[in-house]
């Protein structure tokens, strides 16, 4: 069967920073006891959010004076919570410690493909390829029967999935952003201690040479002297 040139071919993105490659769908906001349906028993929940840590990169070499440069930058880590409310009556999950409302997980984002790029299917937002960590054609049925159910969630979360995207994506290129500024850095501050040892070496060599020179001219009488000896001895019966 002939390929339909007017087939789109749709990819799933998974995203830096994303251990179990779910994405957890949310929103920072404030409920009151009405909107949600208490529950009494003593039960737990987790899901992963985005937080703000330090990493290095590079590495330490004491013999240059050259050292690891810290950035900032953000991943997803996956926190623990207690439920208070049934999700099967509200479609939620509400963490009061955090003020967070849970909705649930997607596999990643689903795009398509333009050039070298690739485009959220839901926003039509161009995905930075510093936030992207891996990418996978759609080609089974599997493939698809998961991403209907992905569109299928987000068709009736849509707005806070507009929200919450443009935020990762935000804070993510905010983070390779300055994992790449940090990178820039590194490697300045290397050239240029390395240049100075390079220098510092070089002078070190044409010193040496230059002392070689200096102590072969000042010993020029004597080096002869031992000459004449030596032939003469050589030559002696």
């Amino acid at each position: 069967m002939e390929h339909n040139e007017l087939e789109e071919d749709y990819f799933l993105i998974h995203l830096e920073g994303l251990g179990n490659n779910l994405l957890a769908i949310q929103e920072k906001k404030q409920l009151e006891e009405k909107e949600y349906h208490s529950i009494s028993r003593e039960e737990s929940g987790t899901y992963s959010i985005l937080v703000d840590i330090e990493k290095r990169t590079g590495r330490n070499i004491y013999s240059l004076g050259v050292h690891e440069e810290c950035y900032h930058t953000y991943q997803f880590e996956s926190v623990s919570f207690q439920k208070i409310n049934d999700f099967a009556f509200d479609g939620f999950e509400y963490d009061k410690e955090r003020k967070v409302v849970f909705y649930g997980y997607i596999y990643g984002l689903y795009a398509v493909k333009s050039g070298d790029d690739y485009y959220d299917v839901i926003t039509g937002q161009k995905i930075p390829w510093g936030v992207i960590h891996t990418v996978s054609e759609r080609e089974t049925k599997d493939d698809f029967e998961t991403m209907i159910e992905d569109l299928e969630f987000i068709q009736g979360h849509k707005d806070i999935y507009l929200k919450f995207i443009e935020e990762v994506l935000r804070l993510l290129q905010e983070g390779a952003n300055n994992r790449e500024a940090a990178v820039t850095r590194y490697r300045k501050n290397y050239h240029e201690k390395k240049q100075q040892e390079d220098f510092k070496l070089k002078q070190q060599l044409e010193n040496g040479k230059r002392l070689r020179e200096e102590r072969r001219i000042e010993n020029a009488p004597k080096r002869e002297k031992v000459k004449e000896l030596i032939d003469g001895i050589r030559n002696s019966d």
